[in-house]
């Protein structure tokens, strides 16, 4: 990836950044900042890099870091790389797994080719059970984003609704 593409991938995380700073406060969200990766009293304001990926500094407000929506985003990820169809599946909602197993087999051989070109992941709206993210891809030398919206499921676990 060049300097110019990071700077790109900067910019958007920044923008998207300060949308969803923005809106939480709008929300009056009382969230604590807790993130796997980062002090529990040191909210890092800018991207934090986690797996090779520039990630939304807001997702540290996430109270669980080990169910949240970049919590299945990185399993999601990893099961790509590790070309694990079972596990990628996995991450999506119940409702819509039959639906994405078909996609995911033909997608099958461009598994880690797809993980490799995701590039960031920025919140852009959280909401009780929906969080809407854009996640943010190379493709040839541009960056391009694409919606992904995380649900909670019946027994509390965020999923992957849409991507």
């Amino acid at each position: 990836m060049n300097r110019h593409n990071v700077a790109i991938i900067v910019v958007l995380m920044g923008i998207l950044s300060n949308i969803a700073c923005r809106k939480s406060e709008d929300q009056n969200t009382n969230d604590t900042a807790n993130f796997s990766s980062v002090d529990k009293d040191k909210v890092v304001a800018g991207p934090i890099r986690v797996d090779g990926m520039l990630v939304d500094p807001a997702f540290q407000k996430f109270d669980d870091p080990n169910n949240s929506p970049l919590s299945v985003f990185r399993q999601f990820r990893g099961a790509l790389l590790a070309d694990d169809l079972d596990k990628v599946i996995s991450c999506f909602a119940s409702y819509k797994r039959a639906e994405y197993a078909e996609f995911y087999k033909k997608l099958r051989p461009y598994f880690r080719k797809m993980a490799e070109d995701m590039k960031g992941l920025a919140l852009k709206s959280r909401r009780e059970n929906i969080v809407e993210c854009e996640l943010l891809r190379q493709e040839g030398d541009s960056i391009s984003a694409y919606p992904i919206i995380f649900v909670k499921d019946e027994d509390e676990n965020w999923k992957i609704q849409e991507l």
